[in-house]
């Protein structure tokens, strides 16, 4: 099963909250599709009762004061967590429950939620559970559960990427298996309005990180991947950097790689193979970069993308860098999982490449012992 990143949050029961059920038109990847622009959400063969990423106009500082706000929220204890997030919030994460108050109480439960991949909990947190169930058995009121921390760690918090393009911001997490911390990642997709994350997607990597010891890891050297002195965006440092570009030109990108996309994996036109620089710089372990990787990627799609590149349920420009996220449907949310490729673009050209799927299949379920999953409704709602 894909891992999450470690020290994700907060969370436990409480009362049931009804999801905002919008009802997006999801369409194929199209010519007409590919010029919507700064609207940015090309999208998915379906349709779903469940509201998907769609890009907000706002302005330059407006988004500036998104990606912020993300950033705060991910770095936050519970309760800066509560502060920044709609009472109505909605978690696409079908194992994790939607409302601000039951999310935090989720994580906040005595024990916290089961380890990564169903797996046992810490030993701490399994004490903690242990003596809630000896309590509740008796009849007897629960312990507190003490704020759930972060895992040590040495070094600042680090992020791959952080892009934001209206009211979408994509927080990437490098991992540290070996090799570029960029070859594979898990991803945090989050909507925010008014001041407010209201929405939230998650995707993680095929792989399983060692356990949370309780002792710090070793910083990680990234700078022989990535060079420094690297972004510093609030209280985070950021690998990847990201060029600044005017509005035109961001949506130009955005435009840009969509047609590469359509061309190229769809309509499968070796002329697409125009779209990338002949030195581009391919993150991928034990795969070509320059100008081999055309031949590469038009033989080995599946390696280099998701494995139906015409269904796409994001795509997000910011300066010379653009996202294009791909559904991994769950439980009828096509945006439970998702794959994605991170791009950049200078010149009119595709220089950079990066993409993070499900090599080894579709992801599993993680927390299948905390909820009943399958059988009704998702947590936290009743639609």
């Amino acid at each position: 099963m894909p891992q999450r990143a470690p020290a994700r949050r907060g969370s436990g029961e409480g009362e049931t909250i009804v999801t905002h059920s919008m009802t997006r038109a999801v369409v194929q990847l199209s010519a007409a599709a590919l010029l919507l622009g700064a609207a940015g959400s090309t999208a998915l063969a379906a349709t779903a009762q469940v509201p998907l990423p769609v890009n907000g106009t706002t302005s330059v500082e407006n988004e500036a004061a998104n990606k912020v706000l993300v950033l705060n929220w991910a770095t936050g204890n519970g309760a800066v967590r509560g502060s920044l997030m709609d009472r109505n919030f909605i978690q696409h994460d079908v194992e994790e429950p939607s409302g601000s108050v039951e999310f935090l109480a989720f994580f906040s439960q005595p024990g916290g939620p089961p380890g990564p991949n169903g797996g046992s909990r810490t030993p701490a947190n399994a004490a903690l559970k242990a003596a809630a169930d000896a309590a509740r058995a008796a009849g007897q009121p629960l312990p507190e559960a003490p704020p759930r921390a972060a895992p040590p760690r040495n070094g600042p918090v680090t992020r791959l990427a952080v892009l934001t393009d209206g009211n979408l911001t994509m927080m990437i997490y490098p991992t540290s298996i070996g090799g570029d911390p960029g070859a594979v990642f898990g991803s945090n997709l989050f909507e925010t309005r008014d001041g407010k994350i209201t929405q939230e997607w998650y995707s993680g990597p095929t792989f399983t990180s060692p356990p949370n010891t309780g002792t710090p890891a070793p910083a990680p050297d990234y700078t022989q991947w990535y060079p420094a002195p690297f972004a510093q965006i609030a209280n985070v440092q950021v690998l990847v950097p990201i060029h600044p570009a005017s509005r035109a030109q961001r949506d130009a990108n955005r435009r840009l790689v969509a047609r590469f996309w359509q061309s190229f994996f769809v309509q499968k036109k070796a002329s697409a193979g125009r779209y990338l620089a002949a030195d581009l710089k391919n993150h991928l372990k034990d795969q070509p970069s320059g100008a081999a990787f055309a031949a590469y990627a038009r033989q080995h799609p599946e390696q280099v993308t998701a494995p139906d590149p015409k269904q796409v349920l994001f795509m997000i420009a910011d300066g010379d860098m653009v996202d294009i996220g791909f559904p991994v449907p769950m439980l009828g949310d096509p945006g439970a999982w998702y794959a994605q490729n991170l791009v950049r673009v200078k010149d009119g050209r595709i220089v950079e490449w990066w993409y993070s799927g499900f090599p080894t299949g579709a992801p599993t379920l993680r927390y299948g012992a905390s909820w009943p999953i399958g059988a009704g409704p998702r947590p936290g709602t009743t639609d």
